[in-house]
C-alpha cells in the first residue's frame, strides 16, 4: 500500500494525499485504468511554498514518505524496554 503522505520536492513540507490520488494510485499499481469526466488536475500546490507538484508524480509514489525500515522499529523497541527496565529498577 502506498504512503498517504508526500514531502513537497522544494521545501519539503508534509502533505496529505487526498482520497481520490490514494485510490489513483492504488488502481495504477493493480494495472488498472481510471475514468475522468472534466480536465484532471496536471499538478497540485503546495500550501507552503506554492511549487506545482505533477500528479501524476504523486500518483506514481515519487514523493512518498519514506517508510521506516525494520532496523528503525528494532531501535525503537530496544529503547522502550530499556526505559521500562529502568522505571523498575528504580521503583523499587
Amino acid at each position: 500500500m502506498s504512503s498517504t503522505q508526500i514531502l513537497c520536492p522544494k521545501c519539503r513540507q508534509l502533505l496529505h494525499k487526498s482520497v481520490d490520488l490514494e485510490m489513483r494510485g492504488e488502481i495504477k499499481k493493480a494495472g488498472g485504468y481510471t475514468i475522468h469526466l472534466g480536465d484532471p488536475q496536471e499538478t497540485i500546490s503546495c500550501p507552503s511554498c506554492g511549487f506545482p507538484i505533477p500528479v501524476e508524480e504523486i500518483i506514481d509514489g515519487k514523493h512518498d514518505l519514506p517508510q521506516g525500515g525494520c532496523v528503525e522499529t528494532i531501535i525503537v523497541v530496544v529503547i522502550m524496554i530499556a526505559l521500562f527496565g529502568i522505571i523498575i529498577k528504580f521503583s523499587t
